[in-house]
This record gives structure tokens, C-alpha cells and sequence, in this order.
């Protein structure tokens, strides 16, 4: 399947006019345009569909905006740098599938869900590197979990439970042990797709897990059960960031609130918001980001086609930039914010201002961008 997937690809991306070499053990195409990223070092991460359909782990070099990509036989979602070199693709849900991918050498291991589970697309690791944890749902038992997984193959080890239902992102807090997880609380079924079996009764929860034993250390609710949580940003500090999504009737029944803030040892407290203030974002953001020096919150929503900036010192909401299907969002370490999109741009956002990065191939990047520094 993958030598398949391989072929495909090349021929793909041999059908266009740009220079393609074999680097990185997938694929390469460099750009000869600069821009004011061109001066930084490190890559950027995505899983991304390309105009063919095939799936694949794309990473840009920042210093030339050169692209490589490596062939999947599933539609990724969240990626994960790992230590040795490689990074971890998570199966969008429902997907069996997630797979290891080695940057020098392009091999490509892929794992699979145990019987009765699939990925929900998000993992991390220990405080040691040595155990990859990845969300998962139980489906038979309505039920979600945290797969315990060795990182250098996906062997799973064994599991906890998420203390909720459908957990998606997960992350590590500073002090090295705790697991933070966004449970959204949403009901689903291999046998329905990606059908939402449960939207009256939901109930979303952001908990602490304990990762050496998997006891439930807390867990916070919102007032309003049909905010789904989804994704997460966590500061050095401890701080959580949460994107939101709506899953009542928007015009019956607004939701008060789409991201939701939790200072390190207080409660989890929604940034109220007007109808007027959020009806741009559709009742939908996913990438979130928290920009320190600016003590802003940022998240991106596909479906309303905009950037949302949050002002966490005032706890409340401050704009809304139209940006077309935007969905990764990263910060630099020069502080310029990176927000990609599924119509293929990748921009920087300085001021209310977009500037396209000059990559050469476009592709529908998924949710997700992840930026690794050298």
C-alpha cells in the first residue's frame, strides 16, 4: 500500500513544472522566493491532502520554504515531533490507523487500534520521551481512553480512561506527570462514521490524569454541555488555553462562549462572549495558540473562515480576521503568528495583515501546524 501510495505521489508531483528531487527518503520542492521567515531556522509539520487526494506528512524548511512529503495511506490529522527523529501522524476519527514517520530515512511504520477502538487524532509524551500517550475512543463501550504506546513502534502497552467520553487533544503539563485532556463529550460509531449519536445528552469535561497511575486528579465542566472542548494550548506557566465548538442550534440557542480559559490552580472559565462577537466563527475553532508576550489567545475556525484574537488579560473577546479556511496556527520564535489553510496558502499574520509564504506546492493542510526549531 505505501510503494503504491509512493508512486502515486511521484507521479503527482512529477506532473508539475517544479523542480522535484529525492531528499529526506519522500519528496522535495524548493521555492525560490524569500520572505521575512527565510532569515529563521526549523520546520513546520502537517498532515495534508494533496489536489490528487492522496494523503501525506508534509514538512516546509523554513529557511527556503523547500517541501517534502511523505505518502500515507490515511488522512492524518494532529502530528507529534518525536526524539529520534521521526513524527507521529494520528488517524483522523474514526481512523485505525497512525503512523511513525522517519524524517531521514522516509520509512514509514505504520500501527493500528486495538479491536473495538480507534484514534480521535491527538497523542504526547512522558516527561521521559519513553511512552507515547494517544487518545482513543472505545466505541463498543462509550467509553473513551488514553492508549499507553511505545514510541518507537505504537505497541500498545496498555491504557487508562480519559474520565469522559471522545477525548481529542491531550497534553503534558510542566510539572512533568500530569495529563491534561479535552473529553468532547460527543458519541460516536464506526458504523455511523463521523455521526454525532449523542448531541442532547452530551457531556464535555477537561480533565487531569494522573500519568503514572491514571487516576482522574480533576475535572471541569462548562455551563453550557453542548460546547464540545476540543483542542489545547498549555503555557510553560501551566496556563490551558481551550478552543470550543458548538453543537446546539446557533440561533435558537447561542453558544455564550467559544474558548475557555483555566489559570494554573483556578477554575475553568469560559471568555463570555456577545452572538454579534462570535457569529463570524460559525460556532467552530480548532487550532489554538497563546501568544505570551501579547497575552492573547488565538484560534482559527475552517467553518467561518476567520482568525479569532482573545485578550486574556481582560478575559474577553477583541477580533476577527477573515482569512479563507484556516486551520494550523503557530507562533515563531521571532513572535510572527504562521496560520495555514485547506485552500493551500501558508501566511504569516502581522497586524491584521496576511503575507502568503512563498511554497510552491499547494496543498489542503489539515487542522494541525507544528513548528520544531533547530
Amino acid at each position: 500500500m505505501i510503494n503504491r501510495q509512493r508512486r502515486q505521489l511521484l507521479q503527482f508531483l512529477g506532473g508539475t513544472s517544479l523542480a522535484i528531487g529525492a531528499g529526506f527518503g519522500g519528496w522535495s520542492i524548493s521555492a525560490s522566493s524569500t520572505s521575512a521567515l527565510s532569515t529563521q531556522t526549523g520546520y513546520l509539520y502537517s498532515a495534508a491532502t494533496l489536489d490528487s487526494g492522496l494523503f501525506a506528512l508534509v514538512q516546509v524548511e523554513l529557511a527556503s520554504f523547500t517541501q517534502h512529503f511523505f505518502p500515507l495511506p490515511f488522512q492524518g490529522h494532529a502530528v507529534l515531533p518525536l526524539p529520534d527523529q521521526s513524527v507521529l501522524v494520528s488517524g483522523r476519527r474514526p481512523s485505525t490507523q497512525s503512523a511513525l514517520v522517519h524524517i531521514e530515512t522516509g520509512e514509514i511504520r505504520l500501527f493500528s487500534a486495538s479491536a473495538g477502538r480507534h484514534f480521535n487524532g491527538h497523542g504526547c509524551l512522558s516527561n521521559d520521551k519513553q511512552v507515547l500517550f494517544t487518545t482513543e475512543n472505545a466505541y463498543d463501550e462509550v467509553s473513551g481512553v488514553i492508549g499507553i504506546r511505545d514510541p518507537k513502534t505504537g505497541k500498545k502497552l496498555g491504557e487508562y480512561s480519559s474520565g469522559g467520553l471522545d477525548p481529542h487533544d491531550i497534553k503534558l503539563m510542566p510539572d512533568g506527570k500530569t495529563l491534561v485532556i479535552a473529553n468532547g463529550g460527543i458519541e460516536t460509531h464506526p458504523d455511523f462514521g463521523r455521526r454525532k449519536l449523542n448531541i442532547d445528552t452530551m457531556q464535555p469535561s477537561l480533565v487531569y490524569l494522573d500519568s503514572y497511575t491514571g487516576e482522574v486528579l480533576d475535572d471541569y465542566r462548562l455551563p453550557q454541555p453542548q460546547l464540545s472542548i476540543r483542542h489545547l494550548s498549555v503555557t510553560p506557566q501551566g496556563d490551558v488555553g481551550v478552543a470550543l465548538q458548538y453543537e446546539g442550534n446557533r440561533v435558537r440557542n447561542p453558544p455564550s462562549a467559544l474558548v475557555a480559559w483555566q489559570a494554573l490552580g483556578q477554575t475553568l472559565e469560559p471568555l463570555l462572549s456577545t452572538p454579534e462577537q462570535l457569529a463570524p466563527f460559525k460556532g467552530y475553532l480548532g487550532d489554538v495558540m497563546i501568544n505570551p508576550d501579547t497575552q492573547e489567545l488565538l484560534a482559527t475556525s475552517l467553518l467561518g473562515q476567520a482568525l479569532g484574537t482573545w485578550d486574556l488579560t481582560r478575559r474577553c473577546f477583541k477580533s476577527a480576521l477573515p482569512i479563507a479556511e484556516p486551520n494550523g496556527i503557530v507562533l515563531t520564535p521571532d513572535q510572527q503568528v504562521l496560520v495555514s489553510s485547506a485552500t493551500g496558502t501558508l501566511n504569516t499574520c502581522t497586524h491584521r495583515h496576511l503575507q502568503p509564504c512563498p511554497i510552491q506546492q499547494r496543498v489542503a493542510w489539515d487542522n494541525h501546524l507544528i513548528l520544531v526549531t533547530t
